[in-house]
């Protein structure tokens, strides 16, 4: 992903969301989407996060989300999951990241 303006409505309806309101998002769909990674790789960057920084899980909770073969996943808040994508590593988060910082000087 080369920015925030790039996360198309396609690439974000990827992300799973709960029937909740405020409704909370799949953590290693929203890894996946902005580090364009599978979800192996997204499962094994939320392992290394979780280890380097300990206090991101905090706002996470398992759900099931519902459909064959689902497994408990781990979802957080909207707040829970910028501050994921903004300790992400890899080129194309800093990317985000730089973008996210040009918006909010803007405003």
């Amino acid at each position: 992903m080369a920015s925030l303006i790039s996360l198309t409505d396609g690439s974000v309806r990827q992300i799973r969301k709960t029937a909740e309101d405020p409704p909370r998002v799949s953590v290693l769909d929203v890894i996946g989407v902005v580090a364009g990674s599978d979800s192996s790789c997204s499962s094994t960057v939320w392992e290394r996060l979780k280890t380097q920084f300990p206090d991101v899980g905090t706002n996470c909770t398992l759900f099931k989300f519902p459909g064959r073969g689902q497994r408990e996943t781990p979802v957080t808040c909207v707040k829970g999951a910028m501050t994921i994508v903004m300790l992400l590593p890899g080129r194309a988060t800093t990317r985000v990241r730089k973008s996210a910082a040009s918006t909010l000087v803007r405003y």
